[in-house]
């Protein structure tokens, strides 16, 4: 009677020590999606908002809803433990999670790294992305040749702070001579300021013998707005009061206040295709606008074939030198 007694306890009570990791189990896919849409698509304050929403009434409460994140971003886990007072999670867990970088930190050095991001397809979800190209340009305008090109970007995911990158450069000889010895620099660095708007600091550079200006930079900073921010749209308008510093090819250089207006817009048209369209307007004395559009198309494995053509119009070009400028780009790129 006595052990019947004490089974029938253990019964009862047996929810009480059930493992915390089995509560996880029980959170729904609904409220799983709302976690995540809220730590990729909103702001600080509405991601603690949902967090704490979804603690309250989700079953399995705080640790489900750390638990469910752990799966599908570490950062917003390591966020909503905070925000609900649980400890980090455990060293283990993230070593089981990456048991391959410590291996390439520590095996393959620099080089093997770099090898693994190139052989290797790219991560589901990553907070950081990347992208190198290299490829074939033609130019027509100003200059009427063919470039060899190689191409960088990197970009951090606007989760309060964001980044982008890239870093251009095209070579080419005719003749035995160089011809072309052109790289284009740029940098923005961006903060969410709510649902829509952003502020951001930006700087670009570029040189370019064949241009009617050998050298130009800008640095300003500004405020965004999104008009989309979705999983497959984005788009965002931009404005930003600066500097601009000119070198003519004719010699001597300018510095003087400018503003930049531009959009900035991409499309995933399905899982293999990308469009993009960025627009840029420079006031100044001299002013400048360039439309860029580009294609990109997986090819798998991280790999894919990308078509860029930029159109740029010069207000007050240097003597000697065309109005416009067109360049279309070929390249191969991989995903990172």
């Amino acid at each position: 009677m006595f052990r019947l007694s004490v089974m029938c306890l253990l019964v009862l009570f047996a929810p009480l020590f059930t493992p915390v990791a089995a509560a996880a189990q029980t959170l729904s896919d609904d409220y799983r999606a709302l976690l995540e849409d809220a730590a990729a698509f909103e702001d600080g304050a509405h991601f603690d908002a949902t967090v704490r929403l979804v603690a309250r009434n989700a079953e399995g409460g705080a640790e489900a809803v750390a638990a469910a994140l752990d799966d599908a971003d570490p950062e917003a886990a390591a966020r909503a433990r905070d925000i609900l007072g649980l400890p980090a999670a455990a060293p283990e867990a993230v070593a089981e999670a990456e048991p391959e970088a410590a291996d390439i930190a520590e095996e393959r050095g620099v080089l093997g790294r770099v090898t693994h991001a190139l052989i290797s397809p790219p991560k589901e979800d990553p907070l950081w992305t990347g992208r190198v190209s290299a490829g074939l340009r033609w130019d027509e305008g100003n200059s009427d040749q063919q470039d060899y090109t190689l191409g960088l970007q990197v970009e951090r995911d606007l989760r309060v702070w964001g980044l982008e990158a890239s870093l251009d450069y095209a070579y080419s000889e005719a003749n035995g001579a160089v011809s072309r010895d052109r790289l284009n620099a740029e940098a923005l660095g961006e903060r969410e300021l709510g649902e829509r708007w952003t502020a951001f600091v930006q700087g670009d550079f570029e040189r370019d013998a064949i241009s009617s200006y050998d050298y130009t930079a800008f640095a300003g900073a500004g405020v965004g707005y999104r008009l989309f921010d979705r999983p497959n749209l984005s788009w965002t308008l931009r404005a930003a009061p600066g500097v601009r510093y000119q070198q003519p090819a004719t010699g001597g250089s300018e510095t003087g206040l400018a503003a930049e207006l531009s959009s900035d817009a991409e499309w995933d048209v399905n899982e293999r295709l990308t469009l993009g369209s960025e627009t840029t307007m420079t006031i100044a004395d001299a002013s400048r606008a360039e439309q860029i559009f580009s294609a990109i198309t997986e090819v798998g494995g991280g790999w894919g074939a990308q078509a860029k053509y930029r159109y740029r119009y010069e207000f007050d070009p240097q003597p000697g030198f065309g109005r416009t400028d067109s360049r279309l780009d070929i390249s191969l790129v991989k995903e990172f």
